[in-house]
């Protein structure tokens, strides 16, 4: 195993080979606090734009090269359009490639890095979330003509619930570490609510190119007015349903408390934050939703919220060894939480599809 000195080289070398060629020394700066790739600010000594460098994951995504190329033909697509956003460009290295590979064979790229703009772990006003979902329903909106067969499907099944049913079934049937009989509320709730699954797939949704990751944190907002600036993190945009984007933005913004708190009494999803995010989310979409979509935003936010709950379940009950955990229960916590918000959207359905019904009349 390298030892940090040699990892430090490592990525000197690559921000070399990603920055200007009369530039031969660099700043670098680890970037973020994403948990999936390692990300670097780079600022070239002299002259010279900074820069994000990033090193792709191949634990999680096993054909980098597709995840860079998907960005590419996302820029592509979206630079001629006139989008109320910014968006993060490609940079070739110095041999004019894409990627750039080092000597462990780990997979490296470079984008433009956006200035005087900050992001958020949590939606703490209702504007916020506005903001959020009108962004992401711009980003949607002009990919709305790109055709789904030029991205790569770079997770398979990621959002497909039937095959994540499947895997809590078996993560169930093994019981590898004998956590079952703790966890049988929890157990029985995925079981009453699984239906929901079958119901995503009888609808057969469109099939368009979607996010797949539309928490707040993958939106940069202006220091200043905390408008929108741009919409990040594009490794998961690949074909998909997108009811899943709306579904997620619900689960991580309409919340009450994170996905890590175990105080489940107060647990709650906040009308004032849905509508918001329904207000922001529809217009820009008006013109590509079909009625089938429109009616069933809420079905969409119980597909995500279920999905992330037994995902959460079926790691603890193999032993933790998907999600990274910071304590012994950190996916129980995790599993619980996801089920008393699932919970409270159950109980508010009804004043839900009502605020979506009069979101799609305006």
């Amino acid at each position: 195993m390298k030892d940090n000195g040699e990892k430090e080289e490592i990525v000197r070398h690559i921000a070399l080979d990603f920055s200007p060629l009369e530039v031969r020394e660099v700043q670098i700066e680890p970037l973020g606090s994403g948990s999936i790739n390692d990300s670097f600010l780079l600022t070239p000594s002299g002259q010279g734009p900074q820069a994000v460098l990033q090193r792709i994951n191949k634990e999680v995504f096993k054909q980098p090269q597709e995840v860079i190329e998907n960005a590419r033909t996302l820029f592509d697509h979206l630079s001629p359009k006139s989008l109320p956003l910014e968006l993060l460009q490609p940079l070739p290295n110095r041999s004019g490639a894409w990627f750039s590979i080092d000597p462990a064979g780990e997979y490296w790229r470079a984008y433009s890095y956006l200035p005087n703009a900050q992001t958020f772990d949590f939606a703490a006003t209702p504007k916020l979330a506005f903001e959020a979902a009108q962004a992401v329903g711009a980003f949607l909106a002009g990919l709305a003509d790109l055709d789904p067969d030029r991205m790569h499907t770079v997770i398979p099944r990621f959002h497909d619930g039937l095959w994540r049913f499947q895997q809590f079934s078996e993560a169930l049937a093994s019981d590898p570490v004998q956590r079952a009989g703790a966890v049988q509320d929890e157990i029985a709730f995925v079981l009453q609510e699984k239906a929901v699954f079958q119901e995503v797939a009888d609808a057969r949704f469109p099939l368009r190119v979607v996010h797949n990751d539309t928490k707040i944190a993958n939106i940069l907002f202006r220091e200043k007015t905390e408008t929108v600036l741009a919409v990040i993190d594009w490794d998961t945009a690949m074909p998909g349903a997108i009811l899943s984007d709306f579904g997620d933005m619900v689960r991580t913004m309409a919340t009450t408390l994170s996905e890590d708190d175990d105080r489940y009494s107060q647990v709650a999803l906040r009308m004032e934050y849905f509508e918001a995010l329904v207000k922001g989310f529809v217009p820009p979409l008006k013109g590509t939703l079909l009625p089938l979509e429109l009616r069933n935003l809420v079905l969409g936010a119980k597909w995500i919220i279920l999905e992330q709950m037994i995902r959460f379940l079926a790691d603890y009950l193999n032993g933790d060894t998907y999600y990274k955990i910071r304590f012994p229960d950190h996916n129980l916590v995790r599993t619980r939480n996801q089920m008393a918000l699932y919970s409270s959207l159950r109980a508010q359905e009804h004043l839900l599809q009502a605020l979506v019904a009069s979101a799609i009349r305006d």
